[in-house]
């Protein structure tokens, strides 16, 4: 982060938490990373509240860290308006918010909604025009887990084979 209206003091401060909430989630700590995120938040909407972005980007790491602490409607919350403020250029960050709520939805037993959702985030996806995207393996998985569609799984693995070969190629070429 590089912002001119706030002090070197804030900026860091802001940091430092960011730092200690992904440590918190690294550790497995969701429920006190979710308590550093929301200061997190706190923070840039008193100081950054014009950087939209900043702040949509902090409500999807607070709604993920909702999401493993399954404090299930504060996620969905949190991801529902990160995606309400990100830029409407921001599609993959869209997506992303989109599919992690189907994956709560499925997770949850809400097949329909999840479906629902998810396809949302593939159409998104696919309307960038490239078929390797990485979110579309996860749209496929959490369809497939959502529909119980043996279609959808194929395609996941057939994805996800296509995404390995693709590496494999970039690694031969790059030695």
């Amino acid at each position: 982060m590089d912002f001119e209206s706030i002090s070197e003091e804030d900026l860091q401060k802001i940091e430092n938490l960011e730092k200690e909430a992904s440590q918190l989630m690294l550790s497995y700590k969701y429920f006190e990373a979710s308590k550093v995120f929301q200061q997190v938040l706190d923070l840039k909407l008193e100081l950054l509240k014009d950087e939209k972005f900043e702040i949509a980007k902090t409500y999807a790491s607070l709604g993920n860290s909702f999401k493993e602490a399954f404090m299930i409607e504060n996620a969905v919350l949190n991801l529902n308006k990160a995606i309400e403020l990100a830029p409407n250029e921001e599609l993959r960050f869209r997506a992303e918010q989109l599919i992690r709520i189907g994956d709560i939805y499925e997770k949850c037993g809400r097949a329909a909604e999840s479906i629902e959702v998810v396809t949302k985030a593939k159409d998104i996806l696919m309307s960038l025009g490239n078929e390797d995207e990485p979110g579309l393996i996860d749209c496929y998985l959490v369809l497939a887990n959502a529909s119980m569609s043996f279609e959808e799984y194929l395609k996941s693995l057939e994805l996800l084979d296509q995404a390995e070969r693709s590496e494999e190629h970039t690694s031969e070429l790059q030695s």
